[in-house]
């Protein structure tokens, strides 16, 4: 009876000690995936903040154009042909 209590404890033990091994890897894949969602989530604003400056510069550069062509339209005047 006695060597049957011990041999369950110790079953049991070794099971609770492997149940908290698997939970404690667990949350370790799973801060993992977290870090990684998070580096590619700034990645992504980066990209998209990246883009929008890039917009914006040529829109500018099309501004400028435009004004450009029309203080030359307006200086040589419009062209007859």
């Amino acid at each position: 009876m006695w060597l049957l209590a011990c041999v369950r404890v110790r079953v049991r033990t070794c099971v609770q000690q492997e149940l908290e091994q698997e939970r404690y890897q667990h949350r370790q894949r799973m801060l993992a995936e977290l870090e990684q969602l998070r580096a590619r989530e700034t990645d992504i604003k980066r990209a998209a903040e990246l883009d929008a400056r890039s917009l914006t510069l040529e829109e500018d550069r099309l501004r400028e154009m435009e004004r450009s062509l029309r203080t030359r339209y307006v200086q040589h005047g419009a062209c007859c042909c």
